[in-house]
């Protein structure tokens, strides 16, 4: 079975820099020799080291205008990093969407076999969205319930799911440009909420596949989605990475040095009321 990862990274922020570099690395450590890592990015020369290890796939501006289309909404190129995931040749077995917020931490080639076999995996279910009693979320609900978009309608059973882990087997391949389709349809019925990618791909693959949770809650995760502590994370990683640099480490060294050193922090972060009101951050 062959597996192609595949993450993004747009822009020069040195935040998002470090966690592509971080991300990557684990990757490399966890990784089976025959699977491919591919990075799609407009700065390809901040990634040079890697070369050897990874696919490099350099984006143009006007390439990545393209993807974001004429709407404006820039989610829609993670949609559109899935469908390259899927058609870039050779064509893989499994295709695997990463965040750059995420960390390798196990092997997750049992939950490729998985998908491999017919299930759609993401990183994990959040909430339902017709059910859900949060402000954000009911008008999303509002906006969306019950409508059909490009062939698929937002039931009331449609699950909220975290894309920022998304595997597809050949079979279901088919279903990223589906989704980009209900995506587009979502955009020009005039649902401009920031989480629209989201659920036109929770919509299309909860439908379409059985679904499984790479990062079931209560349990340990597979691959950590760091996204509610970026701070905190941020902080560990960059020290991990100015050691590497030090060391003038190789990337496959440097790859078992961050497996040697995983960082333990929570994921996420909850501010209290009166941290809202003062605008303070909370301890990491």
């Amino acid at each position: 079975m062959s597996t192609r990862y595949v993450l993004m990274n747009f822009g020069t922020s040195e935040a998002r820099l470090l966690q592509a570099h971080y991300c990557l690395l684990s990757l490399l450590a966890k990784r089976d020799p025959a699977d491919e890592i591919v990075l799609v990015t407009d700065v390809p020369e901040s990634f040079a080291w890697l070369k050897g290890e990874i696919r490099i796939h350099p984006l143009s501006a006007e390439q990545l205008r393209a993807w974001i289309g004429p709407s404006g909404y820039f989610f829609r190129t993670l949609i559109q990093c899935i469908i390259l995931a899927t058609e870039l040749e050779p064509v893989p077995d499994v295709a695997v969407y990463l965040d750059t917020d995420t960390i390798v931490l196990g092997d997750p080639a049992r939950l490729w076999a998985d998908v491999d076999r017919g299930a759609v995996a993401m990183d994990c279910r959040e909430y339902n969205l017709s059910s859900s009693r949060r402000r954000g979320n009911r008008a999303l609900w509002k906006e969306v319930g019950d409508r059909t978009f490009a062939g698929f309608t937002v039931t009331p059973a449609i699950n909220m799911w975290n894309t920022g882990i998304t595997a597809l087997g050949r079979a279901h391949y088919p279903l990223a440009r589906r989704a980009l389709a209900v995506n587009d349809a979502m955009l020009e019925s005039g649902c401009r909420h920031f989480l629209t990618e989201q659920i036109a791909l929770s919509t299309v693959l909860e439908s379409s596949a059985p679904m499984v949770e790479v990062n079931p809650a209560g349990e340990a995760p597979l691959i950590v989605h760091y996204w509610g502590n970026k701070d905190g994370y941020g902080h560990a990683i960059h020290e991990q990475l100015s050691s590497i640099l030090i060391r003038k480490l190789a990337p496959m060294d440097a790859a078992a040095y961050i497996a040697s050193r995983p960082i333990s922090l929570p994921t996420r972060i909850r501010r209290t009321w009166w941290q809202r009101l003062l605008r303070v951050k909370p301890a990491t």
